[in-house]
């Protein structure tokens, strides 16, 4: 383990707090300094960013509605740094010591930590690999516009992006695949527990086409309507930032589609202010009470409808013999002719794969149900002076009451497996008044 806590010879400060010795002691042998292996001081080697932008937008015809549009352009991701530096202040970095205050512990700052100072398990570790860069997402799109009747635009788009340096976790502590007496006795490092460094070594692209008509707001009416039919994928990337890949997984385990592919999304948006009234372009000369009750409503919805989230099916016990889990087995066809909340894919398909082996079911390999939500408003404001005016809101959310269910249970040895239990929520709808001045 490296050690970043130096005096002024490069020696590590074994005195800089109270736990320091006895854990050099209990850990002699498995670390070094910084200097000696050639790292910097700081555990962190500094490195630059380039990130260019370039753009164009290319008119080939006379008529001006018809414009042809691209560009690529380089961003960088921030990620968290030293998860161990983060969680607490006993540098060096040897030990994480968690401690939680609130109305239920009534604990004292003073008895917070240990008394004796020598009281210490195998401990785990987060670090960031010294060389470590922020990850780089390359951008780029190419898009056809051209304008429709009633004044809109139609907008035609093919944009991509790539991560080619993901920063993600590996464990380098982990007992082998295979059986085990003893998991803590059979780490490479026994007197340490998990050893979680984070480096560059994901890889994630996406690909879409994306469609768009849109209104901006004239004339009392704007519309919008977006279409996009897209692949999201990736490569040794872990589920969640502070996730890491499974120990010794092979390189296939790990590719195949994100969280995030949905492949078709549909949105849509519209805003009315409804021309009938006093000063509007129908009934403008009605009298004042039948304008109060008519006139002046302005209607706004949005409606959005998108494909299932992937779906990665788990075996559901700790297989490997190592304290790891895998996906199952694949052994048959996982789809049924209608799908149902009692079924929505054939659960026989899928079975807990053979102990110290990696399941074979791929990543995102069935679509959970998709959702379809639609969201109004209606509006009217009473003036009472020019300047000063009540607003009235009626708000209805799920206007069709459609019930849009939550993605099944996925994991082979649960009771509800491929079953869904649960749905998003129903209609319902909310008023308001409020006095602006």
């Amino acid at each position: 383990m490296d050690v970043t806590e130096v005096q002024s010879n490069g020696q590590p400060n074994l005195n800089a707090f109270p736990i320091t010795p006895f854990l050099a002691a209990a850990t002699q042998g498995l670390w070094t300094t910084a200097r000696q292996v050639g790292y910097p001081d700081g555990l962190y080697q500094p490195n630059g960013n380039w990130a260019p932008r370039v753009g164009v937008a290319y008119r080939p015809w006379a008529q001006k509605g018809f414009v042809v549009r691209g560009g690529y352009g380089i961003y960088y991701n921030s990620f968290t740094g030293n998860r161990g530096g983060s969680a607490t202040g006993n540098v060096p970095f040897w030990t994480i010591e968690s401690q939680t205050i609130g109305l239920t512990t009534l604990q004292n700052w003073q008895t917070m930590w240990p008394a004796n100072p020598s009281a210490f398990t195998a401990f785990q570790v987060y670090a960031p690999a010294y060389n470590i860069r922020p990850a780089r997402t390359h951008e780029w799109n190419v898009s056809l516009q051209t304008a429709l009747p009633f004044k809109s635009a139609l907008t035609v788009s093919y944009v991509g992006t790539l991560v080619g340096n993901e920063v993600g976790a590996d464990q380098y502590n982990e007992a082998t695949i295979g059986p085990h007496k003893n998991l803590q006795a059979d780490r490479p490092h026994p007197a340490y527990s998990g050893v979680q460094v984070y480096h560059n070594f994901g890889r994630n692209w996406y690909n879409g086409l994306q469609t768009k008509i849109e209104r901006r707001f004239d004339a009392g009416l704007a519309f919008t309507f977006a279409y996009s039919y897209s692949r999201s994928m990736e490569s040794n990337t872990p589920d969640c930032e502070t996730c890491s890949l499974i120990p010794y997984s092979p390189s296939w385990y790990n590719r195949g589609r994100t969280p995030f592919d949905f492949r078709h999304i549909e949105y849509a948006t519209i805003v009315w202010d409804v021309p009938v009234g006093r000063s509007r372009k129908y009934l403008s000369n009605m009298n004042r009470f039948a304008d109060l009750l008519l006139g002046g409503w302005e209607l706004a919805a949005t409606e959005q409808a998108q494909s299932g989230a992937p779906l990665t099916i788990y075996g559901g016990l700790n297989n490997l013999g190592n304290g790891w889990g895998t996906r199952a087995n694949l052994v048959g066809n996982p789809a049924i002719a209608n799908p149902s909340p009692a079924a929505w894919f054939n659960t026989k398909a899928f079975v807990t794969p053979p102990l110290y082996t990696f399941g074979s079911a791929g990543m995102g390999i069935l679509d959970g149900p998709g959702v379809l939500g639609i969201n109004t408003s209606l509006a009217k404001n009473f003036y009472v002076t020019e300047q000063k005016f009540f607003q009235f809101r009626w708000e209805s959310y799920n206007l069709p009451n459609r019930v849009n269910y939550n993605n099944p249970d996925t994991t082979v040895t649960d009771t509800a497996f491929g079953r869904i239990t649960g749905a998003g929520s129903a209609r319902y709808m909310q008023l308001a008044l409020k006095f602006i001045f």
